[in-house]
């Protein structure tokens, strides 16, 4: 079964609640271990949530930024 991009946002958000800045590298450990495995599908959706986190973090971290 494929992820919808919502699923894909919604794993991102939980592993930044679970390892903060780590989160992209968790999902990205997750790749090399499914890429070992021979599972291709699975390796792209966490790639993709490791690329999500990347965003919700830099989004997160812009908004802090920002100065009223």
């Amino acid at each position: 079964m494929m992820a919808t991009d919502a699923d894909v946002w919604r794993v991102a958000g939980i592993l930044i609640d679970a390892y903060g800045d780590d989160a992209p590298r968790y999902a990205l450990a997750s790749v090399d271990l499914l890429l070992e495995r021979g599972d291709l599908r699975l390796a792209s959706q966490w790639r993709s949530v490791s690329t999500a986190a990347t965003v919700l973090l830099r989004e997160r971290d812009t908004s802090r930024d920002v100065v009223h």
